[in-house]
């Protein structure tokens, strides 16, 4: 068994006019991948393919059997009857992760397993301004209400192995944006997370720090073992000057019918589930 498995995952969205669909992309359909326990896999591809989607629902943030519906009428019925009800948002699929159902899980259960086991970064930081750094950090602990002297401790290491240690108490208005993005990766990692989940970390800083972000990733994953999941535009970071991979695969969303390619130093696969966007 993989340490996530995606089966069967679809998702379609739909755009209503009157009672009738006027537009609709059918993101996935039938894809099922997985990912070994710490794996660095990037993910890339056109706007629009999914890939915050894919990576949304591995994180449980968003449900991959989640339904959305509204009511519609045209203008022949107008305010009379019910009107037709109509899915703008349709899906199914299953995910696990470590064996834990994070698709149908909700609750306590889910909400524990996702602030015990997943970390997230985003391209934005998403930092509490009136809190300090190592607040900041601390916050994921204590949401769980660990001990606050130990959580106060685990920040501040959290916070040097970033290598941030002598900004602990400054607040974020003061942060250049590297900074900001590296007090959100300590935070992201406070818990101890068995997952990593970046959703276009880089994709807000100037490129030197985009490689200094991405290469504080990979040494994560490496000296801590800690599976992670890249989505990012920018393919020139993810390869070293010699041509080779700086992670250890890339899963490319396209827009093609067979349109998910897996690409390794090996040679390239293709898999099954990704639908042309209409």
């Amino acid at each position: 068994m993989a340490f996530i498995e995606v089966r069967d995952l679809s998702r379609t969205y739909r755009t209503p006019d009157g009672i009738n669909i006027a537009a609709e992309q059918r993101v996935f359909h039938g894809l099922s991948l997985d990912f070994e326990e710490g794996e660095f896999v990037a993910v890339v591809g056109p706007s629009g393919c999914g890939k915050s989607t894919l990576l949304n629902m591995i994180g449980g943030l968003d449900s991959a059997e989640r339904k959305e519906t509204v009511r519609v009428q045209n203008a022949e019925n107008g305010s009379r009857g019910r009107g037709k009800e109509v899915a703008i948002v349709e899906g199914g699929g299953t995910i696990t992760i470590g064996g834990f159902p994070i698709s149908t899980a909700d609750g306590d259960d889910k909400a524990d397993f996702i602030n015990r086991n997943i970390g997230f970064v985003f391209q934005f930081h998403h930092l509490i301004p009136e809190l300090s750094a190592v607040e900041n950090v601390e916050l994921p602990r204590l949401i769980r209400r660990d001990n606050r002297n130990k959580s106060r401790e685990a920040a501040l290491d959290m916070l040097a192995k970033v290598e941030l240690a002598a900004h602990a108490d400054k607040k974020p208005a003061v942060l250049s944006g590297g900074e900001k993005q590296r007090v959100a990766i300590a935070r992201s990692l406070i818990n101890r997370p068995r997952l990593l989940l970046a959703d276009e970390p880089t994709g807000s800083l100037d490129p030197t720090l985009k490689g200094t972000i991405f290469d504080l990733l990979r040494k994560i994953n490496e000296d801590d073992g800690v599976t992670i999941i890249l989505i990012t535009h920018d393919l020139g970071l993810l390869y070293k000057d010699d041509g080779r991979l700086k992670t250890d695969r890339v899963i490319e969303l396209t827009e093609a019918k067979k349109g998910l390619l897996t690409v390794q130093d090996s040679p390239t696969m293709s898999i099954e589930g990704i639908e042309e966007e209409q």
